[in-house]
């Protein structure tokens, strides 16, 4: 009986570690980079692997237009970044850094194509789940005929 009640506590204490192991985040994936290069994969070419991962719930993407900003909800983003899945959009991806606080960073991604430059302004914080997109602000630049950039 005290051999089957080691096994049976024994098995419980195995099974809790696995339990705890399983809900628990790789490092990398909690860093600023992890979630930024989630994102720089999936509007250059066409990579969600993670993306729902990395964008928090309350995420509020503004896409801005001539006629008036288009604001997507994260349900309308990832609907979105499914529907071009694995499509190359040709363009070139450079992140740089704003600010960046133990909680918030702001970084800007400019994805390049040939006639225009697509400038997305990405705000995260740190969460208890690691770094989570909670604002984008996408401005289209397009180039005039001088090669020089004008916003939209």
């Amino acid at each position: 009986m005290k051999n089957f009640k080691t096994i049976i506590l024994a098995s419980i204490i195995i099974l809790s570690n696995s339990l705890a192991r399983a809900g628990r985040v790789n490092d990398d994936e909690l860093s600023v980079n992890y979630a930024i290069n989630i994102y720089a994969d999936a509007i250059s070419i066409g990579k969600i692997d993670g993306l729902d991962k990395v964008l928090d719930d309350n995420l509020k993407y503004t896409l801005e237009k001539p006629d008036g900003n288009l604001i997507l909800t994260k349900y309308d983003a990832v609907t979105f970044y499914k529907k071009v899945e694995g499509i190359d959009q040709h363009c070139q991806v450079t992140v740089t850094s704003q600010d960046k606080t133990p909680d918030v960073t702001m970084v800007k991604v400019y994805a390049k194509y040939a006639t225009f430059t697509r400038l997305n302004y990405v705000t995260m914080v740190n969460s208890n789940h690691g770094w989570k997109i909670t604002n984008i602000y996408s401005v289209l630049q397009l180039k005039n005929d001088r090669g020089q950039k004008r916003r939209n």
